[in-house]
């Protein structure tokens, strides 16, 4: 008998958390923490987010979502030049498919003061092991190109003014006033089965 109380227990709470978890997250435009956008942006990924290697946040932030967050758009408006920059970059990382790889020696690179230039950013790939003759042959490439404007246009259209943000569905815009990636984890599920 108190194993079956146990039991009932235990699943009365699972089920009280999930359904209070589920609906602990207010969907107003202007709270703290989200904007909602109308209409929404169609043409990127269910789950994204805006991030530059400029921004300390967005750095802090990597260490909670490594290998969480896949689908990522580099921010060209922080930094003048060298954003701009970064967000070719960051292009070219997602042509030669090398995000994983490069995104740490990048932000790395920022943090130790050591990328000033398109020639540092160019060190930076040649380290992890791409050859010079690849990198300078998509450097300007159209498919380059492409990343670098939709990126762009992306964060225009959105009316992306801090990173990092994290956008879902094309509509609910994630700020960087959350404190741990657990509590990003549950908003982003919780958004991401909303209807547009």
């Amino acid at each position: 008998m108190k194993k079956c109380l146990s039991i009932l227990l235990i699943c009365i709470n699972f089920f009280s958390i999930n359904i209070s978890s589920a609906f602990a997250f207010s969907l107003r435009n202007g709270d703290p923490y989200l904007t909602i956008l109308a209409p929404p942006l169609s043409g990127i990924p269910k789950v994204v987010e805006f991030f530059s290697f400029l921004c300390p946040h967005c750095y802090q932030l990597e260490y909670m979502i490594h290998d969480k967050l896949k689908n990522r758009y580099h921010w060209s408006f922080l930094g003048g030049s060298i954003g701009k920059t970064l967000t070719q970059a960051w292009s070219v990382a997602m042509v030669l498919e090398v995000q994983d790889a490069i995104i740490d020696p990048l932000f790395e690179g920022i943090k130790n003061k050591n990328i000033f230039s398109s020639e540092d950013v160019r060190r930076c790939f040649i380290k992890i092991g791409i050859k010079k003759r690849d990198y300078d042959a998509v450097w300007n490439s159209f498919l380059v190109q492409y990343w670098v404007v939709k990126q762009e246009e992306a964060a225009k259209n959105l009316k992306i003014t801090s990173v990092p943000t994290i956008v879902v569905n094309g509509q609910y815009l994630i700020t960087n006033n959350i404190p741990n990636w657990h509590q990003y984890e549950k908003i982003i599920k919780f958004l991401s089965h909303q209807t547009t």
